[in-house]
């Protein structure tokens, strides 16, 4: 990874559209990260899997072919001994042959999104995790039944965790056509003197986020017949979090937990389940001789439509053996009424189960969520994700019993691009120097000097505005770019770089945005931003630099401080009284009683009154935010 120096403004930098994610650094470095998407994979939440770094730091493996096996493989890529981030030089579908790829040794980043589109697809195999810190993002794993016959035995997995297998995330994939599972957590059922080690010695700190998880084939080659599932998370895994997923078309496992697991179930979209839910079972005749654990699941926000082949038989969610369920804003979408909850299950008050900083979404606004953000390349998604997708918007999507009902396996031409770490787009950034910038920078967009290292890396820079130099605005070659290799050739490219979609204002739009709505605006600004912005609108400062010993008064104003004491320290706010709100429910009650709603039922924060996908707490706060 580069770091490049840039020129440090003590007002302000307003960064409009870095198509590459850029953060800037308190030296006045800016330094890029690899992931588009970024990561943490949920910023602010911690456990579960999540707080692992997976290849963070290793060695960058390029995926140069499309070969199962051999040398520039995926499979080459996933042997390496150590840290790694495995890239992709290369999109298209790679074919397994009936065999499926295996993790074994720890400390990787599957970083799908570096593959141009439309990304790597594993067919006629799955992906087994066998190991510790792994994150896979942006994966399509689809096996299908490979031609072979109906209850064959061909049972595979489309991604799966097994015996000990420890903080892994797998985020952002699509997995379809599995014989067995379409993604699973899975490991010994009581490996171990007690239960401690049991759960230590099978899958545990796992997340399974944003993924599609579809369209398991239901009569196909399982030994069994009927096998169309979705996720199956084994008995006494521990720490299971599944959020934002999207489940469709899938007979049962959307998802099931067994006997004794520890999980949390949020914020996913469960469209067409066929005979159950979500669900839970101690099967007492794997347990024999064992002493019965009670499971915890807290399961929240999620949302559950009921399709052509749902059986109207089933509930939302079906609980069988010991466990305790905290079961919260769970939306059920049916034409005829539905059975919420079935089972033997004990309903708690407090999640048994759940990871610090989590914030689920209310369930009513789950349902757009997931359909815009699950699956890999959901910006680009693939011919398979945009029909399961439009099924399950149209409500006409099928389970099916192989995947020729689906069009076959895909068979896009294969596309090679290089991987470069040091591709660069900088676009439409507004520069304005202040007090503390020094002349000979005060023009400068960025500096290039590769340093150490043996690539410069390759820039394309269009549209920055530099206050006070208005030729290097119109062209921000002619002196904006700086450094010892800014003229080096190769360096300047006359095209940006393809990236994920992104939104672009002009810099000088954004210079009005930004400081119109950055930070902290309501209900209002506090004094110190009020003074930042205003510094950044005159270009002066009234604090910083040196001082008078005597008077402690700024001799220089350069906006420099040492200490929060030199602006006046922490101010003293005043809180004014708060609005009425009888119910509690967050919503005022002159507000309410407005909207025709009742302000003394604190329910009915949660229901959509307008019938517009948000709930009405949703429709005030962003009323509020209109308001002011």
């Amino acid at each position: 990874m580069k770091i490049l120096h840039h020129s440090f403004f003590c007002l302000i930098v307003v960064l409009s559209a870095h198509f590459n994610t850029l953060t800037a650094q308190p030296s006045g470095q800016i330094s890029k990260r690899l992931s588009p998407t970024g990561i943490p994979v949920l910023p602010g939440v911690s456990g579960f899997g999540l707080d692992t770094k997976g290849g963070q730091g290793g060695k960058i493996i390029r995926v140069k072919n499309l070969q199962a096996t051999g040398e520039g493989s995926l499979d080459e890529a996933l042997k390496f001994d150590g840290p790694r981030i495995i890239v992709f030089e290369v999109a298209g579908c790679i074919d397994l042959d009936k065999k499926s790829l295996k993790i074994k040794n720890p400390f990787v980043t599957v970083a799908g999104q570096t593959a141009p589109s439309p990304g790597i697809t594993l067919i006629k195999g799955g992906l087994s995790i066998g190991t510790h810190d792994v994150i896979i993002q942006h994966l399509k794993v689809r096996p299908g039944e490979v031609g072979q016959t109906k209850k064959s035995g061909w049972e595979v997995d489309g991604i799966a965790t097994g015996d000990g297998v420890y903080n892994v995330i797998v985020d952002h994939c699509s997995t379809s056509w599995s014989t067995d599972e379409n993604l699973s957590a899975s490991g010994p059922r009581f490996n171990g003197a007690n239960p401690d080690e049991w759960r230590k010695n099978t899958s545990h700190k796992i997340t399974f986020s944003n993924n599609i998880i579809a369209q398991g084939l239901s009569n196909s080659t399982h030994s069994k017949g009927e096998h169309s599932k979705g996720s199956l998370i084994h008995d006494n895994a521990t720490d299971i979090l599944i959020y934002g997923n999207l489940y469709a078309d899938n007979v049962e496992r959307n998802p099931f937990f067994k006997g004794g697991v520890l999980g949390a179930i949020v914020n996913n979209y469960i469209f067409n389940p066929g005979k159950a839910a979500i669900h839970y079972t101690l099967v007492e005749s794997e347990w024999t001789g064992h002493e019965w654990i009670t499971g915890k699941m807290s399961v929240e926000g999620n949302c559950i439509e009921y399709g052509l082949d749902t059986s109207e038989k089933i509930a939302g969610g079906k609980f069988v053996g010991p466990v305790k369920v905290y079961w919260k804003d769970n939306r059920i979408i049916s034409k005829n009424p539905a059975k919420e909850l079935s089972g033997s299950q004990t309903i708690v008050d407090q999640r048994p189960v759940w990871p610090v900083g989590l914030v689920p979404m209310p369930a009513a606004a789950v349902k757009e969520y997931v359909l815009k953000n699950a699956g890999a390349f959901p910006w680009d998604r693939d011919e398979v994700d945009k029909q399961i997708i439009a099924g399950t918007r149209s409500g006409k999507g099928r389970i099916i019993d192989s995947e020729t009902e689906a069009g076959g396996y895909p068979s896009p031409k294969p596309v090679f691009r290089a991987f470069k770490a040091e591709e660069w787009n900088m676009v439409n950034n507004y520069y304005k120097s202040g007090p503390a910038t020094n002349a000979n920078v005060k023009n400068r967009i960025v500096q290039i000097n590769r340093g150490n290292e043996s690539d410069p890396g390759k820039w394309y820079i269009k549209g920055n505005h530099v206050t006070g130099f208005p030729e290097i605005t119109a062209d921000n070659w002619a002196g904006g770019v700086q450094g010892a290799d800014a003229a080096t050739p190769g360096v300047k490219m006359s095209e940006p770089f393809a990236v994920a979609p992104v939104i672009t204002q002009t810099p000088e739009d954004a210079y009005v945005s930004v400081l119109k709505n950055a930070g902290a605006i309501l209900p209002k600004r506090d004094p110190i931003d009020q003074r930042i912005v205003g510094e950044v609108e005159s270009g002066k400062c009234a604090f910083g630099g040196t001082y008078d010993p005597k008077t402690g008064v700024s001799l220089s104003h350069t906006g420099i401080i040492n200490s929060q004491a030199t602006v006046g320290g922490w101010p003293t706010l005043n809180s004014t009284a708060p609005p009425t709100d009888t119910d509690k429910d967050g919503m005022p009650d002159k507000w309410e009683m407005k909207k025709g709603l009742n302000p003394k039922d604190a329910g009915d924060r949660n229901g959509d009154a307008n019938a517009n996908g948000y709930t009405n707490l949703e429709e005030y706060l962003n009323e509020l935010a209109k308001t002011n």
